[in-house]
């Protein structure tokens, strides 16, 4: 008789059949439940991608517009979720590079001024590269490459063939949007990216172009046929009432044309910017005046010219070197570099009258683009006397500058003006020369005033009587300015009889009444005594008299050492009162007895020695400095005749 239990042997049969039945499911579920769910985790990371790119797109616009650096964030890999018992391939890495080209070039458009000269309807054409993201997925086969260009987000397959994700259209309107992409970027990780948008040529600049009788074309490097981009600018066609008269295939292959209205108006906005190292910014290729290029000047009136220098993207060049040259004038300086916003800026002062030319140039000048030339009608000195001699004093007007009293925190002021003649005056129009911390125009009697304009007309002229007063509001626009600063212009007035006078001064919390030194200047100069060895100095005082304490001859151009000084002529022979003896130049000497100049008066400096020797000063330079009985001084300047 058997008594075996075969119960335990069916129940481990059990168990085995059971783990056989698990372990083939697993199997199945590895085979084809995984790779299954990782290719749609990998379609999903592609959309994602696609995001990031139209994210990018959008950042590389903000850029170009704000020229502020930006970071985009790309996803450009990805990590499988955990399995229980499953096994998942190993992450993926994608790609990210600057590598297709994607130059695009503007052809047939011209600009109005100066900026005509590089914007004259030659071909321009700008360097450009496509960002492109490619992914190594496991499972998901044919995941397109996602690329920007052009302002477009792209899909490009395996086969050549691309479709449109999103973007930026070129043409909006009537305004023309161009970013070129540089730099060299090529990286590959699995983990996000960080990339950083860098201005090179930015904030963007608008240029107002049109055609030259034939259609403005702009022509893109591209992966899309002429019929997608006749899909992306569908809106913009002049079929919809848009300013895309057609979008055709270009004469070289991979390019479009992208043909304007003709006959219209377009404002063209370019920028650069970098996702990459190896690049710098542009270089310049033109510029184009800031101040009026045509300017009316007295022979002695000095005013300020200043310039832009820009790139090819019509955006400013700073650290620049621009050249300076006159055919009948000087400047302070011949050589002056570009500030921050691509300007430079000098000090003209016209020697001769009639017409002289004054004309900044970089790089060799070589064509009309690296040239801006000023016009400057220049009039006789005597016609508007406005030379540093005769600041606030109302020569030939008899109008003076007596008080300025600020207001409104500093950016406005009430000027007035003294009238020492006998007759009224009339002021009928008005130029700001100059003017510093930071003061961009002055809004004179109802007239806004730029400053290094021409004069401009008053419409409502105001009247300063013979013997009294007038008030004159000066309105100030500040940009760039702090109100602890004191803001100090130069001011031009010309009036009903022709003549201008010079006003300089600053808004201040307090007022400014004019010194003596204020109110002297020189009428004229001329060689006086035997060789020409003195000068004899006429005087224009307002309000006079005014005392003259001392006397500085602060040197010549013709190196002399010593002086003699006849003071005040009463007679030119006897040469009476003021100081007589031989004078070290250099060297301050007290009057005795004071002079009192009244309008008009002459004094006369003679016999200018070089080692003992009289030398002739025609021709030549004095520099000369008076002190007077309320402490104040003058340094003036002359040239004899």
């Amino acid at each position: 008789m058997d008594f075996r239990d075969d119960r335990g042997v069916s129940e481990l049969l059990g168990a085995i059949l059971l783990f056989g039945l698990l372990i083939s499911l697993l199997i199945i579920v590895q085979a084809t439940a995984v790779p299954s769910a990782n290719e749609q985790v990998e379609f999903q990371h592609s959309q994602q991608v696609q995001g990031d790119m139209l994210q990018l797109a959008d950042d590389i616009d903000s850029v170009a517009g704000s020229g502020s650096n930006q970071l985009s964030v790309i996803d450009m890999g990805l990590y499988y979720p955990n399995r229980f018992l499953l096994f998942n391939p190993p992450p993926v890495s994608g790609t990210l590079s600057t590598s297709e080209d994607a130059t695009f070039t503007i052809t047939n458009a011209q600009a109005t001024g100066e900026v005509g000269d590089y914007w004259d309807g030659t071909a321009r054409s700008f360097s450009s590269q496509a960002i492109t993201y490619r992914s190594s997925y496991n499972v998901y086969q044919g995941a397109p490459d996602v690329r920007y260009a052009s302002g477009t987000v792209l899909n490009v397959f395996e086969n050549g063939n691309a479709n449109v994700v999103g973007g930026d259209s070129i043409v909006d309107g009537n305004r023309i949007n161009l970013v070129a992409i540089q730099g060299s970027r090529d990286v590959s990780q699995a983990t996000p990216l960080s990339l950083d948008v860098v201005p090179l040529s930015a904030p963007s600049r608008t240029v107002t172009v049109a055609d030259t009788g034939s259609p403005i074309t702009v022509t893109i490097t591209t992966e899309l046929s002429a019929a997608q981009w006749e899909a992306i600018l569908e809106d913009e066609l002049s079929a919809n009432g848009g300013n895309v008269q057609s979008v055709a295939a270009g004469a070289q292959p991979n390019t479009v044309d992208i043909t304007l209205v003709p006959g219209k108006s377009y404002q063209l906005r370019l920028a650069a910017v970098a996702v990459g190292s190896g690049i710098s910014p542009p270089d310049a290729s033109y510029l184009t005046p800031v101040t009026d290029q045509t300017i009316e000047l007295a022979r002695i009136e000095a005013t300020e010219l200043t310039v832009e220098v820009r790139d090819q993207f019509n955006n400013p060049v700073a650290n620049e070197k621009v050249s300076f040259s006159s055919s009948g004038g000087t400047f302070d300086t011949g050589t002056v570099t570009t500030d921050a916003n691509g300007q430079a800026t000098v000090t003209f002062t016209p020697s001769s009258t009639g017409t002289a030319f004054a004309t900044a140039t970089i790089n060799s000048g070589g064509s009309a683009a690296e040239r801006a030339v000023f016009t400057v009608g220049v009039s006789e000195a005597t016609t508007e006397s406005i030379g540093d001699e005769w600041i606030n004093s109302g020569y030939n007007s008899g109008v003076l500058l007596s008080e300025v009293d600020a207001a409104n925190n500093k950016k406005s002021a009430t000027l007035t003006f003294e009238n020492t003649g006998s007759t009224a005056r009339e002021a009928v129009s008005a130029r700001l020369i100059s003017s510093g911390s930071g003061v961009e125009s002055v809004e004179f009697e109802g007239v806004d005033l730029p400053v290094g304009g021409s004069y401009i007309s008053l419409p409502s002229t105001y009247t300063v009587p013979s013997g009294g007063s007038e008030d004159a509001q000066v309105d100030l626009t500040l940009i760039g300015a702090e109100n602890s600063q004191t803001p100090e212009l130069t001011l031009a007035v010309r009036y009903d009889n022709g003549d201008v006078s010079r006003y300089v001064f600053k808004i201040e919390d307090d007022s400014n009444l004019l010194s003596d030194a204020d109110r002297v200047g020189i009428r004229s100069v001329s060689t006086v005594g035997s060789g020409n060895s003195g000068m004899a100095v006429e005087f224009v005082v307002t309000s006079d008299p005014r005392t003259v304490t001392d006397i500085t001859i602060e040197g010549t151009s013709v190196g002399a050492d010593t002086v003699q000084f006849s003071g005040q002529e009463v007679d030119e022979s006897s040469g009476t009162g003021g100081f007589n003896g031989v004078m070290d130049v250099g060297t301050t000497y007290a009057l005795s007895p004071t002079i009192s100049l009244t309008d008009g008066e002459t004094v006369t400096i003679r016999d200018f020695r070089v080692g003992g020797s009289p030398v002739d000063l025609s021709g030549e330079s004095v520099v000369f400095t008076l002190e007077f009985a309320d402490g104040s001084e003058r340094t003036y300047t002359v040239t004899l005749p």
